[in-house]
């Protein structure tokens, strides 16, 4: 029994030292499986089991092609600019002092390769005129795009913990508002409200056009929500509609997919159902 309770830290603790030498998630967990395995007795036809079970399972497929699907309509945002579309709108409809909450934000809902890069400059305007430090505003570039996610239905960080929860995305989302609220608070005292505001020219914007930006993001929610359809499904008719919307042409279309596609996160997903199907298979899991 000792040696089998081993195999836990034993095998998290090698997984933090492949992640710390830049091996990919998906390997390290893969990695720290095979030894919880291993302590606990597991033949090689239990690893063929438990490898079976993962790939014949729906909640695998769903889970990974959700994970896939969201990096694809992120870097589509980005490609086909739909993301300049909506920057261009919102800085239009708020003031500046929001504009440094509300571009984070909006970074953040979209799962954007490199965005916390991206939305860090894209305040420069806003910072500027209210003469905000650099390191204040980089505390509210990351403190603002990370805050949306704990009630953002399409964020991995919610749908994955869910699942493996078995609970639903939105049952998870009542039980984090709590915190979501106390961030904002948090960030509006400690990073907004010492900014003074500064008058300027304000143009008009239009809110039907920003939401018409976000309006991939918007269907995937609600055909989820309304009509009970998997977020898997959701998201490949969200990315059509972000195609159709800027009438991207096919060839564009394909090479916007396969760039976006990333097999690191897929490899990720099968690695924490694997490490599931360890655990369920394993005397620690009784």
């Amino acid at each position: 029994m000792m040696f089998t309770l081993l195999g836990i830290p034993l095998a998290f603790t090698i997984i933090l030292l492949m992640v710390r030498k830049k091996i990919p998630y998906g390997l390290a967990i893969i990695t720290g499986a095979v030894i919880i395995g291993i302590f606990c007795g597991f033949t090689f036809s239990d690893f063929l089991t438990a490898t079976y079970n993962t790939f014949n399972n729906w909640e695998t497929i769903n889970l990974t092609t959700i994970i896939v699907c969201i990096g694809i309509l992120g870097y589509a945002f980005k490609e086909t600019g739909q993301i300049d579309i909506t920057i261009s709108e919102l800085r239009k409809i708020f003031g500046e002092k929001t504009l440094l909450a509300a571009l984070p934000a909006a970074f953040g809902m979209l799962p954007i390769p490199g965005g916390a890069l991206m939305s860090a400059p894209i305040i420069d305007p806003e910072a500027k005129k209210l003469g905000v430090e650099p390191g204040h505003k980089a505390y509210l570039n990351l403190w603002f795009r990370h805050t949306l996610l704990l009630v953002f239905p399409i964020s991995s960080m919610i749908i994955v913990p869910a699942s493996l929860a078995g609970i639903s995305v939105y049952s998870l989302i009542i039980r984090l508002f709590p915190l979501f609220l106390i961030s904002i608070i948090v960030g509006y005292v400690v990073g907004l409200r010492p900014i003074e505001s500064v008058p300027s020219p304000h143009e008009s914007g239009s809110l039907l056009k920003a939401l018409y930006g976000l309006s991939p993001i918007i269907l995937v929610i609600v055909l989820n929500l309304v009509a009970h359809i998997e977020f898997s499904i959701g998201l490949i008719i969200g990315i059509a509609l972000l195609f159709i919307e800027t009438r991207t042409p096919l060839k564009k279309i394909g090479q916007i997919i396969v760039k976006g596609f990333s097999p690191t996160m897929a490899v990720a997903m099968i690695g924490i159902m694997f490490f599931r199907q360890v655990l369920d298979g394993s005397t620690m899991a009784t």
